[in-house]
Order: C-alpha cells, then sequence, then structure tokens
C-alpha cells in the first residue's frame, strides 16, 4: 500500500533512542534501517535486532499482559455473542453464549497476578492490592448477571459495560519502557509511524504478550496528518526480553537466521560509458552514502569466519513494476512530437514517453501472464484539441494545454490499454538475472528510487555485494571499520530464512456498506474500496450519490506466497485491510479502514461463508460498517478451488458468488409525509424551501418540494411509494437515510438534516403480526400463571383461618336481568364469613370497544353480558326482585378499582389486558 513516489523507502525500528539512526549518542542498532527492497520480493525477510538497557519492570508487564488477556478474551466472547444476536440465532443458544462469557470472566477474574520481588516499591503493592480488588468486583458482578440474562441487544450492552472497570486496572504508573516505533523514512526524513506499547513483544513462559513471536500486519499512519490515512501495511514478527531469556526466542516456522556483511558499488555515467570518476560518494559504502565500506576493511568479529566469498545480491525492490500484484492493470504511454522552429507538425521528431515523461521505447508486446482486455486507444476524456492533441514550450513543461500557440514546441497525447492477469507473475531467477544486468540498479540520482533497466534519463547505478558469516560462538556481531582516520562501528545484515514457503489464495467478497460518513455538503458519497492484502491490492467501482452503496465485487488474490507451515500461518493469518475512499470533484479523500482476518480453508470441507457486518473506523471513532466475507485457501498444483465467483453483470471483474451473496426480494417502500415542523436556521440562514429524500437499497425517492414553508409547511403530496432489491434477512438490509436539504439562490442545495432508519422490523407487517402474538401468549401464560398463584394463597388462607367458612360457588347461577354489574359463568373463588366480604376476581371476557381508534386514547367502554333463567326484569333495589321460575342467589356488587394494562402501543392491536376489583355488596 505504499504511495508512489520519487525516493527510496526504509524502516527504522527504534526503543527510546536506541536504534535511532539520526542520533550520535546511542550505538548502532543491528540493521535498524531496512530498505523497503528487502520487504517487498525477497524469499528472505530482514532481521532487526535492537540491543538497548532498561530497569528490570518485567515483573510489571507481565501483569499487563495477563490483565490484557483477560479482556481480549472476554471481547473475543462478546464478538460472538454479538454476531448471534445480530444472526437472530435461537434464544437459548444465545443465552448460553452469555453463560459462558460471564463464567469465563468470573473465572480469570479469580486468577492471582504475579508475585512481587524481594526489592520492590510501596505503590507496587497498592497497585496489586487495588487490582485484586477490581478483579474479585468484576468476577462477581459477572455472575450476578447470569440470572438476569436476556437475549437482547440491552444485555449485550451492560456486558460491554464490564469492559470499563477492567481497563481501569491497565493503570501502570511505573513504566520505565517506552513504546516500540517503527518509523518510515524517505528522503532522509520519517514521514510515517507505528506505536504500540512494550508489553506487546514481552517473552515469557506462561503470560507472553499478545504480539510476541507472532506474524502481525500493523497499519502505519503519516506523520503529524489529521486524516486517518495508511501509509503503510507491514508485516513484521516481534520478540522483546532479557539476555538470559534470548535462547529462548522461538524463531517462525524453523526459519534460520543468517549474517551477511553488505557494501554497495557505485558508478556515475560519464558521457556514454559508466565510470567512478565524478562519483559525489565512495566507490564502495553504506546505502546512504556516507560511510566507505570496501571489501577488503570488513574483518570478522571474534567469534565469527566469512561462510563464502563475495557475490552480487539483487535488489529485488527495482524489479518491481507499477502492475505488480495489480489482477488488472491499464499501460498509460504518451506519443510526444518535438518541433523546430519555424517547422510544422509533420517533420516533427516523435518520441514515446512514460507518465514520468521519461523516453521509453514502443513495446507492444504482452508481458508474460497477462493478456489484452483492451486494445491500444487514444484516451479523449484528457483535454485537447480535434485529435486529442495537448501543446506546452517543452516536454518538461507543467502547462500543457488543449490550443496551439506559435511558441509551442512540444505537443502530446495519451494511449490506454488495459489489460488482466490470466496466471502467476513470472519472476526470473537471479542467475538470469545477474546474467543478464550485472545486477546494477539504476536511477537519476542516489537519492531517487532504483529500477532495473537502464533508461536515457539515468544518470547513477549501484549493485548490491554480501558475503555470508558463520558463527563458531555466538559473540557480539559489529564490524569495526576505520573511516576517515576515524572508527566506526558498523551493523552486519540479518536475514531469515524459511525451508518450507507454501502458496495461497485471498478470496474478498465486498457487497454494500452502510451510514457511511459523508464529506460533502449534500450528505452523499462517491464511494470505492481499496482492498489490499498481502502485497495484493484491488479497487471496486465507484457507486455515486449513495451513504449505503452496493459494489457486490468479488477479487482472487492467487500466488500469495507465505513461509512457513499451515498451522504457523493459521495461527497468524494475513489481514485484509479495507480503505473506503470518496472521490471527489477535486481530490479523492479517505472515508475509513477496516481490517480483518479471513477465515482459513487448509485441507477441510469448504463450506460456504457467511457474509458479517465489520466496523469501519476514521481517527479511531466508528463511522459506519461494511458487508463482506474473507476466505485463505491452500493451493496445490492440480487441485481447483470450489465455488469460483460469477462475472458481473456490469462487466467489471468479479460478482459476490450466489450462497454468499443474500437473497434479494423486490420490496415497496410505502412513505407517508404530512410537513415539517420547527426547522431552525442553518449557516445563519432560516430554511424557506426544503426537500426531503429517502434512500434505500440504490433506490431514491424524492419529495416534491415545500415552496414556502413558513406559510405552509405541509408537502403538496403525501402519500409516495418507491420500489427496491432489500436482503430477505432483517440483519443485512440497508438502513433508509432520510437527508432533508434547502434549495438556495444560485442552485446550492446543502444537507440542513438527516434521519437513519436502523431497523426495519417495526415496519414490517409481518413481524409486527408475529410480535402481537407473541405479546398475546405471553399475557395468557401469565393471566394462568396469576390464577394458579391466587388459588395457592386463598387455600394457604382457607388453612390458617378456622373460624371462617369457605364459600366457593361453582355453579352456574341465574342472575336476575338489569344488574348494574355482574360477571356470567364465571368461577367466583374466595371466602365470607359472618358479614360483608370483598372478592377479588379476574375477567377474561373480550367484549370490550374502543372508544378512540387512536392508540395515545386511554378509553374504553366495558360491556358485561348477563344471564338469567327468567325473562322477567328486576324492578326493586338491592334486595327487591322477584322470579317465577327457580329461588335466585343474588349477588350484588361494586365495581371498585380499574387497572388497564395495553399491550401493544400501535391503535391498531384491539389487545389490552384488564383486572379489576369487585366488592360483595350484599349476598343472599
Amino acid at each position: 500500500m505504499v504511495e508512489k513516489g520519487d525516493h527510496a523507502i526504509q524502516f527504522e525500528v527504534s526503543i527510546g533512542d536506541y536504534g535511532n539512526s539520526m542520533s550520535s549518542t546511542t550505538l548502532p542498532a543491528t540493521l535498524s534501517l531496512l530498505p523497503l527492497s528487502q520487504c517487498s520480493m525477497e524469499p528472505s525477510r530482514p532481521v532487526c535486532l535492537v540491543p538497548c538497557q532498561w530497569e528490570d519492570c518485567t515483573y510489571r508487564l507481565h501483569a499487563l499482559n495477563i490483565l490484557e488477556r483477560i479482556l481480549y478474551k472476554f471481547e473475543e466472547n462478546l464478538k460472538q455473542v454479538q454476531d448471534l444476536i445480530q444472526l437472530e440465532i435461537d434464544e437459548k443458544e444465545v443465552k448460553q453464549a452469555m453463560k459462558r462469557t460471564l463464567k469465563e470472566l468470573s473465572a480469570d477474574c479469580l486468577l492471582k497476578l504475579p508475585e512481587l520481588p524481594p526489592v520492590h516499591t510501596n505503590l507496587d503493592e497498592k497497585v496489586r492490592q487495588l487490582r485484586h480488588f477490581k478483579l474479585g468486583n468484576i468476577s462477581k458482578t459477572a455472575l450476578s448477571e447470569i440470572p438476569n440474562m436476556k437475549a437482547s441487544w440491552a444485555f449485550y450492552d451492560r456486558l460491554c459495560e464490564l469492559k470499563i472497570p477492567l481497563k481501569d486496572a491497565f493503570t501502570e504508573p511505573q513504566t520505565q519502557i517506552p513504546d516500540v516505533l517503527v518509523w518510515m523514512i524517505s528522503n532522509g526524513e520519517r514521514i510515517a509511524y507505528f506505536k504500540a506499547p512494550i508489553h506487546h513483544f514481552l517473552f515469557h513462559r506462561r503470560n507472553p504478550g499478545y504480539a510476541c513471536s507472532k506474524f502481525r500486519s500493523i497499519q502505519m499512519r503519516y506523520l503529524g496528518s489529521k486524516e486517518d490515512r495508511t501509509a503503510c501495511l507491514l508485516k513484521c514478527f516481534g520478540w522483546f526480553g532479557t539476555e538470559e531469556e534470548y535462547w529462548n526466542y522461538d524463531i517462525p516456522s524453523d526459519g534460520r537466521i543468517t549474517v551477511y556483511a553488505e557494501t554497495f558499488e557505485n558508478q556515475t555515467v560519464m558521457g556514454t560509458t559508466w565510470s567512478i570518476k565524478g562519483l559525489t560518494r565512495p566507490e564502495f559504502s553504506n546505502p546512504d552514502g556516507k560511510i566507505a565500506l570496501p571489501q577488503a576493511a570488513f574483518i570478522p568479529p571474534k567469534g565469527w569466519e566469512w561462510g563464502e566469498e563475495w557475490q552480487v545480491s539483487l535488489d529485488f525492490s527495482s524489479m518491481v513494476t507499477e502492475d505488480y500484484n495489480m489482477n488488472e492493470y491499464t499501460d498509460r504511454i504518451f506519443e510526444v512530437d518535438l518541433r523546430e522552429h519555424g517547422k510544422n507538425w509533420s517533420s516533427a521528431k516523435k518520441v514515446w514517453m512514460n507518465s514520468d515523461m521519461e523516453e521509453v521505447n514502443w513495446n507492444d508486446e504482452m508481458p508474460p501472464g497477462w493478456e489484452n482486455k483492451t486494445d491500444w486507444s487514444i484516451d479523449s476524456n484528457q483535454p485537447g484539441d480535434g485529435d486529442n492533441w495537448q501543446y506546452a514550450v517543452e516536454v518538461d513543461s507543467a502547462d500543457f494545454t488543449s490550443s496551439f500557440k506559435p511558441y509551442h514546441y512540444c505537443r502530446r497525447r495519451l494511449w490506454l490499454r488495459e489489460r488482466v492477469k490470466t496466471g502467476d507473475t513470472v519472476i526470473p531467477t537471479v542467475a538470469e538475472v545477474v546474467a543478464e544486468t550485472g545486477g546494477w540498479d539504476y536511477a537519476k540520482t542516489f537519492q531517487s528510487k532504483f529500477h532495473s533497466g537502464e533508461m536515457n534519463s539515468d544518470i547513477v547505478r549501484r549493485r548490491r555485494w554480501r558475503r555470508m558469516l558463520n558463527s563458531r560462538n555466538a559473540g557480539p556481531v559489529c564490524f569495526e571499520v576505520w573511516n576517515e582516520d576515524a572508527q566506526v562501528l558498523v551493523p552486519p545484515v540479518m536475514v531469515l530464512e524459511f525451508p518450507e514457503v507454501n502458496t495461497y489464495e485471498v478470496r474478498t467478497h465486498i457487497y454494500q456498506g452502510r451510514e457511511l460518513s459523508s464529506p460533502e455538503v449534500d450528505g452523499t458519497i462517491n464511494a470505492y474500496c481499496v482492498v489490499s492484502c498481502w502485497r495484493h491490492t484491488a479497487i471496486t467501482r465507484t457507486i455515486k450519490k449513495q451513504l449505503s452503496p452496493t459494489w457486490d465485487q468479488s477479487f482472487m488474490f492467487k500466488g500469495i506466497t507465505i513461509n512457513g507451515n499451515t498451522n504457523d500461518v493459521r495461527n497468524s493469518l494475513p489481514s485484509v485491510t479495507i480503505t473506503i475512499w470518496h472521490n471527489g470533484a477535486n481530490a479523492d479523500v479517505p472515508v475509513g479502514v477496516s481490517s480483518l482476518q479471513p477465515y482459513p480453508f487448509f485441507g477441510e470441507n469448504y463450506h460456504v461463508s457467511r457474509m458479517m457486518w465489520y466496523p469501519v473506523y476514521t481517527n479511531g471513532e466508528h463511522h459506519g460498517d461494511i458487508l463482506a466475507a474473507f476466505e485463505i485457501f491452500q493451493t496445490v498444483k492440480g487441485e481447483d478451488i470450489p465455488f469460483v465467483p460469477p462475472p458481473h453483470p456490469s462487466g467489471t471483474g468479479l460478482q459476490v458468488p450466489p450462497g454468499i451473496r443474500p437473497i434479494l426480494k423486490q420490496t415497496r417502500i410505502e412513505v407517508l409525509s404530512w410537513g415539517l415542523r420547527h426547522l431552525k436556521f442553518w449557516s445563519g440562514k432560516p430554511i424557506i424551501n426544503p426537500r426531503l429524500e429517502i434512500e434505500c437499497g440504490g433506490a431514491i425517492l424524492i419529495l416534491p418540494n415545500i415552496d414556502d414553508v413558513l406559510n405552509n409547511p405541509n408537502f403538496p403530496q403525501t402519500a409516495h411509494y418507491f420500489d427496491c432489491p432489500l436482503p430477505q434477512e432483517n440483519n443485512f438490509k440497508p438502513p433508509i437515510n432520510i437527508r432533508l436539504l434547502d434549495q438556495r439562490p444560485n442552485g446550492f442545495t446543502p444537507l440542513v438534516g438527516k434521519y437513519i432508519i436502523k431497523d426495519f422490523k417495526p415496519f414490517d407487517p409481518d413481524w409486527i403480526m408475529a410480535q402481537l402474538t407473541q405479546r398475546k401468549d405471553n399475557a395468557e401464560d401469565e393471566k394462568d400463571s396469576d390464577k394458579n398463584s391466587l388459588i395457592s394463597e386463598e387455600k394457604e388462607e382457607k388453612e390458617e383461618s378456622i373460624a371462617e367458612t369457605v364459600v366457593i360457588i361453582e355453579d352456574e347461577i341465574d342472575y336476575p336481568t338489569g344488574c348494574a354489574a355482574c360477571l356470567s359463568k364465571k368461577k367466583i373463588v374466595g371466602k365470607s364469613g359472618t358479614g360483608q366480604t370483598p372478592v377479588t376476581l379476574i375477567d377474561e371476557s373480550d367484549d370490550w370497544e374502543f372508544l378512540s381508534m387512536y392508540w395515545w386514547s386511554r378509553s374504553v367502554q366495558l360491556e358485561f353480558s348477563l344471564e338469567t333463567g327468567s325473562s322477567s326484569p328486576c324492578t326493586g333495589g338491592p334486595g327487591q326482585y322477584s322470579s317465577n321460575s327457580v329461588p335466585l342467589h343474588v349477588l350484588v356488587v361494586q365495581v371498585s378499582t380499574v387497572r388497564i394494562q395495553f399491550l401493544s402501543m400501535y391503535w391498531w392491536s384491539r389487545s389490552v389486558q384488564l383486572e379489576f376489583s369487585l366488592e360483595i355488596l350484599y349476598y343472599n
């Protein structure tokens, strides 16, 4: 992911002032400067050794590693719970995952921290006691949350709150060792960096740092830049420990460290020949040319001996071309005409130049492993005249215009050709390159970036020489070289070589994004993704004017060679970095970055990967998500990898294959819009002519403008709808983005407000009916439970009271018609003594009538049906009744309290729960 530049790039590793190549107060580190050439195509990997001296405070760092492991384990378990809730898995499975997470957190917090050494401070004791106290509270809190578990996002947020006190225990006020810094240096200046705490790389047999002895991809940030831009993606392997523990250094994948003496031979061009005359640096020197290093000046240190003679060592970075690790590439070459004064263009000298306006030879041959996608054609998108020519005074001019003037002596036009990769890049062997070029690399100046193959503009060249050292008894390795009557310590070159190298293929499936931040005033974004993995990069198509763009593209990164066996690769998978950019009118602006690891398929049976939402961060803050899936396969000759993505319907690249891509269905979204209220000022001016835009799934509904919102704030039309394809699963559905814009003079339409509807469920009729049914069933279960508890309570009271007589009316009673409030066909359970006794009943009648259709009106009318064996009305008051059939038992009740509980907030749901108390006024 390194941007193209004119200067060579180096990397420096430092701890404090140790390893600082720009400081003269400390001894140089062993290869503290890592040239980019050693980090790109070479089969071996450079090793940087930084010796340093610090106070022994490892016991404090070990405690931090234990706390950090507890936190990382808890976060991994929370991520599993989040995925289960997100995928709407069964509630029981979600609760089991929550229970396991809380139990593991409680058990981890009960672990004892390392014992303090005999020599320690009082603050160490206080910090250790405070940490044990906090961990004990976290353990108790985790266990107390188990009975209250619910498979909901609210309870998930409560679990996430447990990370706060756990992070508070990380405070270490007595750390003497500074952080590790990795610097990216170009032209003698630091341009990017990466910083990590030293305890991440600290070695320990039982509790090492989480990054110790592991391959890790780090993102380097530009120095002093406010934008969250990734300057470089660097994969490294770190280890930090004492000299006594150095012999426990675990070399990854059975690799072997080799030590070399290194020097560079320099030459410059004199006329038409290469010579050492006119050199501004010694004939043999270090890469910077500041120290003279003739081959005879190297003397093996004590305990070391030469293993072989001096040999030319290729700098593989000079062989890297712009199409390296690209799946698609566009060749660009300028046709340039140079005319003399007083002559026309027909007699002009024709030359061909690259994008840097350096003269090159026209080569129409296709590189090995590539094939034509389009033939050579003139780029008509560039400003120019009728034949697409651009004119200037000279070739090096930066002001090419589309109109010809008499003082113009140069013209150019751009030719393009698109090609796609069909196979692996063919890299020649070292012997073949040395036999052809002699191992020389060329450049304009020694500070510029070197390349293989001589060009007309090249002035200097150099080649690298190396000689291997063998160890007799591992002693200090550093060369003492005399330079200008002064002794200089020169560190050797250390590389890590692996006996086993495997080839892998990484597949990335990018479907869509949601809630991305917009740098434009209208609230939209022209989004495209730059996908980087290992040393491969791909770019998606640009989706314009959407906050939830759908790219629906797949990329296959083939030929990824990773040193080591599959078990080591499985434990430290290469990360995939997705950088989302906004294609602005003037310049492209980074929107956010997401970094993750692919799912490995190393010999296992393939199963379809499931897409997940991954967070996108900008300057450490969450700004949207991206829906994607990632896979890594080990490639074996003669075996095909299944499930190859199909071609994209637009003809650009590959489409996300079925099974991984969400299943879509055509969906109609209905919108009822009445008007706008309480609009505030924007940018010091009132909002007068607003417009509402509703976007979802790539479809946009634009409501008509309100011409004068001050006098009439209502929309001219209230009912709208639009159709769009949406995933069937609610988890994969993009949000509904509502944008409010104000149309102002001169065509300026700024975004004055926005709202995002993240969840479709409250608007899905099927989901609403299912929720109402479930709530009704739950209410009935609660009623049955209340009845049972009421009966059990009455039975207990009956057993306790001896003087009381229990009256249970179980038969069907005929009541006279016209009574104010009586119940029919109900089992009345109660107690009565010598006097009037209250009876509490729960009615199950459904004869309710709503007096209002709106949910906010809680007024209802209750109707009770009465049944009697006689048709004669009740003519008297309480106690005055008549019957022509059988003797009647009279029960007159009075409603004392009424409580209504709505089971749904929606007015169309007529389901309510009614509880009321009845008091017996008269009983015969």
